[in-house]
């Protein structure tokens, strides 16, 4: 795909009936100044699925303008919390807000599966590259995989991407991202503020939770309890520290009516630790949400 340096030029050189794929896609300019140039954006589903990891970061050896090579695009997150971080923090705060997801197949090589990804949408270039392109107007991309559980995640812009993959394209701030129990999506600050990225437990395996532990509030003791609710693998962001505190209360009211010992405020993990997304994972808990549920 030829990419345009300026607005202008891109105007003179786009006939009325395109036949390149490069799609704008986010922005209010009227189609009709692009030849009429348009993307059908399907509200499709979503589904979670995850496999082992066994792939590493891709390193380039493309020359920069400075001499030296450009520094390796790193993809395959080390962790459930790593992948979380990265996506919500580094990429749907920075403006990142359409993506697609998939499942790499157990017969695929994935580290084959990643660099297909990643020359196709040409995904492998430097920061001064996306700062060009952004200020092109032209789209920048990342992707990131856990195991076989994969997101390519694009601010707005014209790419290729959005034409390739419309069929099954969603805006983050319409459509949260469901991964091991999160629910990761993107909301306006209170008064129309700015969009932020928002970490939460997905809404029916937080029933499921506060649930089980309804029932469990009257059959463990407070210790046991204490432990099980800080063990809960759910990095504390703040809507998940909200959601936590409500299933404490919901305890705590169980217990209270019958007499029992109220299990303290110190049970929930409230401070969230940064972790490096792309370093071997440490001892950090990392349950499945099946394991947890009894």
């Amino acid at each position: 795909m030829q990419e345009y340096s300026t607005r202008g030029r891109l105007e003179r050189e786009l006939p009325t009936a395109p036949t390149c794929n490069c799609v704008m896609f986010g922005f209010d300019w009227q189609p009709a100044q692009f030849g009429g140039l348009a993307i059908a954006i399907k509200d499709l589903g979503f589904r979670e699925a995850c496999a082992p990891n066994n792939a590493t970061s891709h390193l380039s050896n493309r020359i920069t303008l400075f001499g030296g090579s450009v520094m390796p695009y790193r993809c395959v997150a080390a962790s459930v919390a790593g992948f979380v971080q990265q996506l919500a923090v580094a990429y749907v705060s920075r403006g990142y807000y359409f993506y697609v997801t998939g499942v790499i197949p157990e017969h695929k090589d994935a580290a084959k599966t990643d660099r297909k990804i990643l020359d196709a949408y040409g995904i492998e270039v430097s920061k001064w590259t996306r700062a060009r392109r952004k200020k092109e107007s032209l789209a920048n991309v990342h992707y990131l995989r856990y195991r076989r559980f994969y997101v390519i995640i694009a601010n707005h812009g014209f790419h290729d991407f959005f034409a390739e993959e419309a069929s099954r394209l969603y805006d983050i701030r319409r459509r949260p991202m469901f991964f091991f129990g999160y629910s990761i999506g993107c909301r306006r600050a209170r008064g129309d503020g700015e969009y932020h990225a928002s970490v939460r437990i997905n809404r029916d395996l937080f029933q499921t939770l506060k649930a089980r532990y309804e029932r469990a509030a009257l059959e463990c003791t407070a210790e046991q309890l204490f432990s099980e609710l800080r063990a809960l693998p759910y990095e504390p962001y703040a809507p998940v520290r909200s959601q936590l505190r409500g299933l404490l209360r919901a305890i705590n009211r169980r217990r209270i009516v019958a007499g029992l010992e109220q299990v303290p405020d110190q049970a929930l993990r409230l401070r969230r630790a940064p972790v490096c997304p792309f370093a071997p994972a440490e001892s950090a808990p990392q349950l499945q949400p099946a394991e947890i549920i009894k």
